[in-house]
């Protein structure tokens, strides 16, 4: 009841302003109609001078079709509106998700790069006491042929010796594996050897 009144308030309003003024006036108002349901209407009055005076020809159209059509328009805008927000925070998620992928890639590369150099230095530096130990280990081989007990023991030295710097080789390895500077060799290898050391 408060909106009809509302409604015909404007209508007197634009009657009023027309009849004092002379000039055209058209009006947007809401009405229910015999069923109850809410329509739209512009009216339209168009004041005439005439030798006669002044005639007022005056028109209601049902808009209720387009003004829904136009309410409709700017939910659809208003969607578009969100969706373009929301594809922008995604692309600025996006962005900043690849910067932190690339922090962490060069984080890691720089770690690799570290663990290799630091497995190349400590290779190197324990190569230089075991070839020490291996070096004197033969010596005391050549001087104690005649003692069979402690030639023995020399000799388990000096093999493992052998063994360890080929551990210290494959740990050079790795740090070549990992710099793409790994070449593949060809190594003869016997089997009854290596099945004689492990019973050693």
């Amino acid at each position: 009841m408060r909106f009809m009144n509302q409604s015909v308030r404007k209508l007197h309003d634009a009657w009023t302003r027309t009849t004092l003024t002379g000039e055209r006036f058209s009006c947007l108002f809401r009405l229910n109609d015999f069923n109850g349901q809410k329509r739209w209407g512009m009216l339209s009055i168009n004041p005439v001078c005439s030798d006669e005076g002044v005639l007022y020809f005056g028109a209601v159209e049902d808009v209720t079709e387009a003004k829904i059509a136009e309410e409709e328009l700017k939910l659809y805008a208003e969607d578009l509106r969100i969706a373009k927000e929301a594809d922008e925070r995604n692309a600025e998620q996006l962005v900043k998700l690849v910067e932190e992928l690339e922090e962490a890639k060069q984080k890691a590369e720089a770690s690799t790069r570290t663990k290799s150099e630091f497995l190349a230095n400590m290779s190197h530096e324990i190569r230089t006491p075991m070839t020490a130990i291996l070096g004197y280990s033969n010596i005391l081989l050549e001087e104690y042929q005649d003692n069979d007990e402690l030639f023995d023991a020399l000799s388990i030295i000096n093999r493992n010796g052998e063994f360890l710097l080929q551990i210290i080789n494959d740990i050079l390895d790795v740090s070549k594996i990992e710099a793409g500077k790994l070449h593949v060799e060809n190594i003869i290898c016997r089997p009854k050897e290596l099945i004689e050391e492990v019973f050693s």
